[in-house]
């Protein structure tokens, strides 16, 4: 039995921990656990399966009917009484296991000490600031950030990096369009250019005065956005997705589930990275649509990537040189036209080196646990 605890709930938007709790259920049971909820109402433990073909993947939702300030002015005293109750559903359901991943409970549990498991992996994936310094219990580390495995550097375990997963929707069609590429069979579809960007558009560390720069000077271009812009935001905010609407070429799509954003990355012809580091939430090194985006084998416009060594991959854009970004944009158009199908090849057979499923087989192989 497999233990996943997620700072996210389980909704059809899925990111990493999400993968991995569908990846794991391909080798044992897992029990996926949200965060713990608290309001008025009374005790609520939710345990549902998700996919009826997946009887290995539950869903554990708790409620406890505690004041919501609770959990944010007597922090003890709610870390406290969740570990109660989480160490009352793992005896109510006689959950016996094997590993336990952490990808980020620590505003619910301060350590897993109270849990009788033989591994135990704290996998922090985002780098956030006020990210608490502690190992809370673990014996072992991953993250797919190298700042984050040297800020709690230590002595006492290794400090684990991994690069972000590629899902298995994908890796399918990456393993399909290079089977093409190797086939000499590949062809672009479509006349007028494609640019996708797929995330959400309300992150603080989104440079949307690059977006904007591209979308006016590139008119002939339509721009794709997938991702949550719904939002009872602030005025600058709404402000911003008012200016993206304006534009005749820009196409708004809200949030997709995984197997339609995955077909709709793949009929684009350039793909975006708009980031600015905020050295707070961002810091110029990794992003989980990276992976994602080099599948497809398609030119990708990017700020700097610290992760991704290999400059040739990605045209690096930024809006301190906006000349500059307007000559990546033009080079990657060229590209579009007359594609590198030999760098497209090696965009995918990069990004096909971290899917869940080899990245789970590198992690059970370092922490020698077998199913």
């Amino acid at each position: 039995m497999i233990l996943i605890f997620s700072p996210q709930e389980w909704s059809h938007q899925f990111v990493s921990k999400h993968h991995y709790a569908i990846e794991f259920s391909r080798l044992d049971t897992v029990y996926f656990f949200e965060p713990v909820q608290c309001g008025l109402g009374r005790l609520s433990i939710n345990l549902y399966n998700p996919y009826l073909n997946n009887k290995n993947l539950n869903v554990l939702r708790l409620w406890l009917p505690l004041p919501y300030f609770l959990q944010f002015k007597a922090k003890s005293l709610f870390n406290i009484i969740c570990k109660y109750f989480i160490n009352y559903v793992i005896r109510k359901y006689n959950i016996r296991a094997k590993i336990l991943i952490d990808f980020g409970y620590h505003d619910i549990i301060k350590t897993w000490t109270f849990i009788n498991c033989k591994t135990k992996i704290y996998f922090p994936v985002d780098d956030f600031h006020n990210l608490p310094i502690s190992l809370r219990g673990c014996n072992y580390f991953w993250s797919v950030s190298k700042n984050v495995c040297d800020k709690f550097n230590t002595r006492k375990i290794e400090m684990n990096f991994i690069n972000h997963g590629l899902n298995r929707q994908f890796a399918e069609l990456a393993r399909e369009r290079l089977k093409l590429i190797n086939n000499n069979a590949w062809n672009r579809a479509g006349s007028k250019i494609q640019v996708g960007y797929s995330g959400n558009l309300a992150i603080s560390f989104l440079d949307r005065e690059l977006i904007l720069f591209l979308i006016e000077n590139f008119p002939d271009c339509d721009f794709n956005f997938y991702g949550q812009y719904k939002y009872n935001g602030n005025a600058e905010f709404l402000n911003w997705i008012d200016k993206l609407k304006d534009f005749k070429n820009v196409h708004l799509f809200g949030q997709l589930a995984v197997e339609d954003l995955s077909r709709s990355l793949f009929s684009m012809d350039i793909l975006l990275i708009c980031y600015k580091p905020d050295f707070k939430n961002y810091h110029l090194e990794n992003t989980h649509k990276l992976n994602e985006y080099l599948s497809t084998g398609l030119p990708l416009l990017s700020s700097r990537v610290s992760v991704l060594n290999n400059d040739n991959f990605y045209y690096q854009i930024h809006s301190s040189d906006l000349q500059n970004t307007k000559k990546m944009f033009e080079m990657a158009i060229s590209e579009v036209n007359m594609p590198n199908t030999t760098l497209m090849a090696m965009r995918i057979n990069y990004a096909l080196r971290f899917t869940y499923e080899e990245n789970i087989a590198f992690i059970l192989k370092d922490t020698f646990v077998t199913f």
